[in-house]
């Protein structure tokens, strides 16, 4: 800012025009400077004044005397930056070019790319406006480049030094909000929104990749700026195609027919991906590809080029070489090249469900060769003794124990090289900072460590042994001594290995930084090619493999007679076998408690004493229910069962519903707007505990036929009595019931201590059951009527805004409580008052009680009026008044007759006559079926009207 600012004392304002001058708010905005302040109409009296360096205050930047003024070289600010200085606290700005805003105040621009002298010009002119400076070379002084393409020297040192590049839009974004005081463009956010892509002006060609990594490249060059160059592999002849990519691990000559354009940068794939990682182009000089070991020539080697036929003799000496090296591994007879013996271990892992399942492919793929990955990763800081092993001298012991050695190395390297991987992603100095945030890495390598820690600790034992090796060597003690911390540092990491690996497909999908470092890292030789999910299997695959070479040595061992390790080894072997076995038993235990949150999550309403950690799921069955005296939801209702080794839950299908549908605003917070349920699929019914079940019966239509129908059979604690609840199960075949039918019984026995599960299975016919044909068969016509009832339902809840049948059962509690106090009875017949106190029970007021019903069945809802008598004709009392209502009883059609009047005393001899519950809501069953003991049956047994 001092190039810009001067000294208080050589300054002076000078306010243009008249509507400036009578700005009195603005002028005194203008005095908080503590300057000479000059007034003119036109500037023409202060353009050769000597004495003070003028700034001139203009209100718009155009006209004839803007245009003077800038001819003349003159200081010239806006309102707009005058107002923006005070607001900002800073001292009068005087620069050589007119500034209209502060936008780009303190920037200073280099711009890269930009070839025509008129588009130089014009982002001249904006970036003045706005307050900032162009600089035409790199140097401490650049603060941001704006830049059309990601290739050239000022590029690569703007990416070296971290200096934000932009594109020209931030230049446009910045003057759209020169209006606004206050202002900056020199924020994080803008450097985000405009960063310049890595691959801008880049036009690209790959060679040498497979069809799905040409896809992915092409997809990941495409999304960041770049251009596939035309052609395939000819389009690097073009002079236009800027990079030719190629697979530095699969290509080591060029086509000889191929002419790649001097113009084109021959780079390896590594270049391509570390640029996406760090969201800017790399530098092509540490990514040359080397043809045949030396530099290419298209990359400006030193070395001349060789010649078409050294390179072919050079490539067929190469391959010489690699054919002898197969030959000879593969003539060495060593018991390691021999078929396993103890392969029925792998059948301790092959449990249903068992993470630790040895079927996987990559279990048999080969491991690296001993020593490749593990000394690369130490580094010479960690020197170790070289130990030549002679295979033609070493006994079968000691070459299957040279096996455990080799592979054991490899396995500790590959530990090696992913904590070298995570402490790249968790850099927070690399160039866009880090790829992971502490919760993904504690998720992806938190539980890695200690296995690292303990095989690294047997490795060094395992050396210092075959150092010192002797016929009486004991192998099996030193695996046993790290028994104990095998057991412990393998169930967190086997455990949640599923959600491991779902949290790097995940950072792999949502991250193209840590897409492009996961590529990266697959074409290290350390890496073999290897994604990164591949090497974070290998623990899981670490002890099956010792186990099978154990036993190895363990029969070799004994094929050399006596020895004090056969004990040992055994021990050994025992021990990581329960290791095993431990690790498939906290597997499946810590996924039952997965999948037991998942049910909780899917069921609404879903009590929260489900979610218990000696509580394990089953297994889960789709139904029907079907008609029967007990019911859960009515027949034609599709019930999901889950099975859990102490409880049945049991809960239904949601249908589908509006949304944004309005309840009644009794339910409806009309504070929090919350109108609409969650989504979820089921809704719970009920659950029953498995103490509770007495019997599970086998339905069956016929001797001959079978059915998908069975009954459970309990005694809850509830209502202390015996319900039998019957369900259709939508599975394919008998077989398929009869399984589920015996795995609920299993666990009822097991939770009632019963030895013999097969006798709370019984099989009964239909008839037994007291069921006839209607109720076996769930039709689809069935389940119509209960959807179509259920909707139904659902529209008289939501368009009822009375809430009449809560009000009507207020007011017939109140009439029948026994509570009731005195009560005034009135005889206009016969002229006289009566007045007298008598309390009343409830038996005595319904024979008081006259209800005179006018039934009106219209679009299915009955239209009550209710009155009671005594009183005068025309009027009605607050009881009356209380009991006239609109009910919702059309899911229950009714006659309207009439029945004859019962004498008090005689409903209790009427077997038909049953007390209303007016709270309850009618069943699916009397939807068809008139039922006695509805408002039709009542009248009023006044012993006054007898």
């Amino acid at each position: 800012m001092s190039e810009s600012h001067i000294e208080a004392c050589d300054v002076q304002l000078c306010i243009v025009g008249e509507e400036l001058k009578q700005n009195k708010e603005f002028i005194q905005k203008c005095q908080t400077f503590g300057q000479p302040i000059k007034y003119t109409r036109d500037g023409l009296d202060y353009v050769d004044e000597e004495n003070y360096i003028t700034v001139f205050v203009l209100q718009q930047f155009e006209g004839e005397v803007f245009g003077r003024l800038q001819r003349e070289k003159r200081h010239i600010l806006s309102k707009i930056a005058v107002e923006d200085l005070v607001s900002s606290g800073l001292p009068i700005l005087v620069k050589g070019k007119p500034v209209y805003c502060l936008a780009l105040l303190g920037c200073y621009i280099l711009l890269n790319g930009y070839r025509h002298k008129a588009e130089f010009a014009n982002l001249l002119k904006l970036v003045t406006s706005m307050g900032g400076g162009m600089v035409k070379d790199v140097g401490k002084k650049v603060t941001h480049v704006v830049a059309k393409t990601s290739i050239g020297e000022k590029y690569d040192y703007a990416t070296t030094f971290s200096i934000p590049v932009l594109t020209e839009d931030w230049l446009r974004a910045a003057w759209d909000n020169r209006e606004n005081i206050g202002y900056r463009a020199n924020t994080k956010e803008m450097h985000e929104r405009y960063k310049l892509p890595p691959f801008a002006g880049h036009v690209v060609s790959f060679y040498g990749f497979n069809e799905a990594e040409l896809e992915d490249m092409t997809q990941m060059l495409v999304s960041n700026g770049g251009v596939l160059a035309e052609g395939g592999i000819k389009g690097c002849e073009d002079p236009s195609t800027t990079h030719l990519v190629i697979d530095e691990n699969n290509v080591e000559l060029l086509p000889p027919e191929l002419n790649v354009s001097p113009t084109c940068n021959v780079v390896k794939g590594e270049w391509f991906w570390n640029s996406i990682q760090i969201q800017a182009a790399a530098n092509v000089s540490a990514y040359r590809w080397r043809e045949g070991g030396l530099m290419s020539p298209f990359n400006g080697s030193l070395f001349s080029p060789p010649t078409p036929s050294s390179a072919h003799s050079t490539s067929r000496k190469r391959k010489r070489q690699r054919r002898a090296e197969v030959i000879n591994a593969l003539a060495a007879d060593s018991p390691a090249h021999k078929r396993r013996s103890s392969i029925s271990d792998l059948g301790l892992l092959s449990v249903s469900g068992s993470f630790l399942d040895t079927s996987d492919r990559t279990l048999l793929s080969p491991e690296p060769e001993r020593g490749s990955v593990a000394q690369r990763e130490r580094g010479a800081s960690d020197p170790e003794p070289v130990l030549v092993f002679d295979l033609r001298t070493a006994t079968p012991r000691q070459q299957v124990f040279h096996e455990l050695i080799t592979t054991e190395s490899n396995y500790v390297g590959i530990l090696d090289c992913i904590t070298k991987i995570a402490e790249e992603a968790e850099n927070p100095n690399q160039q866009g900072g880090a790829l992971l945030d502490q919760q993904e890495m504690k998720i992806i390598f938190g539980n890695l460590a200690p296995i690292r820690r303990v095989h690294t600790e047997m490795l060094k034992k395992l050396k210092h042994l075959e150092q010192n090796w002797t016929d009486d060597s004991c192998i099996g003690s030193v695996i046993l001594d790290f028994g104990e911390d095998l057991l412990k540092a393998y169930p967190p990491f086997v455990n949640f290995f599923e959600r491991t690996k779902a949290q790097i497909l995940e950072c792999d999908r949502r991250s193209p930084r840590f897409h492009a470092f996961l590529k990266k890292c697959e074409r290290r030789t350390e890496c073999s090619r290897q994604t990164l999910t591949e090497l974070m299997i290998r623990p899981v695959q670490r002890l099956p493999s010792m186990s099978l070479l154990l036993n190895d040595l363990l029969k070799h061992t004994r094929k050399a007679g006596e020895h004090r390790d056969i004990q040992e080894l055994d021990q050994a072997i025992n021990k990581v076998k329960t290791v095993m076995k431990h690790l498939n038993e906290e597997k499946r235990r810590t996924e039952g408690q997965i999948t037991i949150f998942d049910i909780y999550s899917e069921i609404e309403n879903c009590p929260a004493s489900v979610v218990s950690s000696h509580r394990s799921f089953v297994c889960r069955a789709e139904c029907v229910e079907v008609a029967a005296e007990d019911v859960l939801c009515g027949k034609g209702y599709e019930l999901t069962l889950f099975i859990f080794t102490d409880i049945l839950l049991i809960a239904k299908k949601k249908t589908g519903k509006i949304t944004g549908i309005l309840r009644s605003p009794s339910q409806m917070s009309l504070a929090s707007g919350q109108a609409t349920l969650q989504n979820k699929a089921l809704k719970f019914v009920s659950l029953i505990h498995l103490s509770a079940v007495r019997r599970l019966v086998d339905i069956f239509d016929s001797v001959e036929v079978d059915s998908r129908v069975f009954a459970v059979v309990c005694r809850q604690t509830e209502d202390l009595r015996e319900r039998c609840f019957t369900f259709q199960l939508l599975t394919e075949t008998q077989e398929d019931k009869l399984i589920f039918l015996r795995n609920v019984c299993r666990h009822v026995a097991n939770t009632l201590c019963k030895p013999d599960a097969e006798s709370l299975l019984v099989r009964l016919g239909a008839r037994d059951m007291s069921l006839d044909a209607s109720d076996l068969s769930v039709s689809t016509l069935s389940k119509t009527f209960s959807s179509l009832h259920k909707t139904k339902q659902k529209v008289g809840r939501a368009f009822s805004f009375n809430k009449t049948p809560n009000k009507l059962k207020r007011a017939v509690s109140t009439m029948i409580s026994p509570m009731t106090g005195t009560m005034t009875m009135r005889s206009d017949t016969l002229g006289s008052r009566t007045t007298g106190n008598h309390i009343y029970t409830p038996s005595e007021s319904l024979r008081e009680l006259r209800l005179e019903n006018e039934c009106n069945l219209i679009d299915g809802q009955v239209q009550i009026e209710l009155s009671v008598s005594g009183t005068p004709s025309g009027k009605s009392t607050p009881l009356s008044r209380g009991l006239q209502s609109c009910v919702n009883l059309g899911d229950s059609p009714r006659s309207s007759r009439t029945q004859s009047r019962l004498s008090p005393g005689e409903e209790n001899k009427d077997p038909d006559f049953r007390t209303p519950n007016l709270a309850s809501r009618p069943s699916f069953r009397d939807r068809f079926r008139p039922r006695s003991g509805t408002f039709a049956s009542f009248h009023r047994k006044s012993s006054v009207n007898q």
